[in-house]
């Protein structure tokens, strides 16, 4: 990215590419938590009961053990606090 901004190619306010990929990261946990026959749904945890509602929550999935690498458990843990 930094070697297209020099030769002219994009400018400086453009997007970087770690925003882009952010983006298309929520894009596509958006599509599969909201859809349930979605091919990744599989892949999620199995969802909760809620026992209360004091506030809205980012998803109701369970929550696996806290995972930074891969795509579904960093999804999850994303937006917790």
């Amino acid at each position: 990215m930094n070697r297209l901004r020099r030769a002219g190619y994009l400018k400086p306010d453009d997007l970087t590419a770690e925003t882009l990929a952010q983006a298309a990261d929520e894009a596509l946990f958006c599509a599969v938590q909201n859809n349930e026959l979605h091919v990744l749904r599989g892949l999620c945890p199995v969802q909760r009961e809620p026992l209360y509602n004091f506030r809205q929550r980012a998803h109701s999935f369970t929550l696996p053990d806290k995972d930074s690498v891969n795509f579904i458990p960093r999804m999850l843990y994303k937006n917790m606090y």
